[in-house]
């Protein structure tokens, strides 16, 4: 449907996603606990601002809101956590909310943009457990993220470096990023115009080890 949507050859997606090669697909149970206000809590979110690092995100939730995603009215590489007003996603407990990944926007030379997303204590929910599904559609792992010819356009500039590597690549190199600006934080070295906040870990139960031993799931 997206490749119809663009004009683009039905197979232009489809043909990255064999089911029978390699790739990072995961489907997770994850666990929000509740956050219990105090004096000295100052846990702004359940989960901190990112996007997902794949193709496409389906996410099952139900009865439980918080979830937030950036409008795309901010376009700026760096998050103003202060002043930017994020927007509720609603809760429908039978429908699949959809998140665009990385590599839709590599691949679309971002006319589809990778969702800058996070979920937040609310008032009426940030005190009870919240529960939801998600599953995170990768393509192959030696799929390589270059714009679709039909696609470029002048003057796009990634919003991560990496164009010409493979999705696995792309990984890893999140991975290292990631756990990089922890190990900086932990030792006081945040870089300036880095903003460092309390974040509660999600519990998350991952189907693949390979995904667990990654980090991937704490973002």
């Amino acid at each position: 449907m997206i490749a119809l949507a663009l004009d683009l050859p039905l197979n232009q997606f489809t043909s990255q996603h064999d089911p029978l090669v390699e790739n990072f697909d995961n489907f997770e149970l994850m666990h929000y606990p509740p956050i219990t206000p105090s004096s000295e809590d100052t846990t702004k979110f359940r989960i901190s601002p990112h996007t997902d690092w794949g193709t496409l995100t389906l996410l099952f939730q139900q009865s439980i809101g918080g979830l937030q995603v950036r409008p795309p009215h901010y376009t700026s590489p760096e998050l103003d956590l202060d002043d930017e007003i994020w927007t509720s996603a609603p809760v429908f407990n039978d429908m699949v909310l959809v998140n665009i990944g990385d590599m839709l926007e590599f691949w679309t030379a971002g006319a589809l943009k990778s969702t800058w997303h996070r979920v937040v204590p609310t008032a009426l929910h940030g005190c009870v457990d919240r529960y939801t599904f998600a599953y995170f559609l990768h393509p192959n792992k030696n799929a390589v993220l270059v714009p679709i010819e039909a696609m470029k356009r002048d003057g796009w500039v990634p919003r991560f470096a990496g164009i010409g590597r493979t999705a696995e690549e792309h990984i890893h190199a999140r991975i290292t990023g990631v756990h990089g600006r922890r190990e900086e934080a932990d030792k006081g070295e945040v870089g300036k115009g880095v903003q460092s906040v309390v974040v509660k870990e999600v519990v998350v139960q991952p189907v693949c080890k390979e995904w667990a031993d990654s980090g991937r799931c704490e973002i």
